[in-house]
């Protein structure tokens, strides 16, 4: 496989991990120094911003602890150059609260020496806010 479909392997299975709540397994695919930014106002909504590694694993928690049986993921497309992989998705689950989250995303991942350094997550901040407050 050349670097670009490598990367674009390890990005989709990367996310496939994040969206099932296998938290460890997606950790393992991230860099020590990974950072994921996510769209939206830390001060109006807690997930967005910048995160440092260990933020992460706490992102990945309590997405576990929302919709604790993990979301079904479709990929609606995806693009690569170089170390640079963009993906988006279409996602759904059942949430703890009863609610059923079904969000769009665009997410860009950074690929560096087999490792993600870098996930930036754009997404419905209001559907996911709407969720979360329900």
């Amino acid at each position: 496989m050349n670097p670009i479909e490598t990367n674009k392997a390890l990005a989709l299975e990367f996310l496939e991990l994040a969206f099932a709540n296998r938290v460890d397994d997606a950790l393992s695919r991230l860099s020590p120094v990974a950072t994921w930014w996510v769209l939206g106002e830390p001060d109006r909504l807690k997930v967005a911003g910048t995160k440092t590694r260990s933020q992460i694993e706490r992102l990945l928690k309590g997405l576990e602890r929302m919709v604790p049986g993990g979301m079904q993921m479709v990929v609606t497309g995806i693009t690569a150059e170089g170390e640079r992989v963009a993906v988006e998705i279409e996602a759904e689950g059942a949430c703890a609260n009863g609610q059923t989250y079904h969000n769009h995303y665009h997410i860009l991942l950074k690929i560096r020496d087999g490792l993600i350094v870098s996930v930036r997550e754009y997404m419905d901040t209001l559907h996911l806010s709407d969720v979360l407050s329900a």
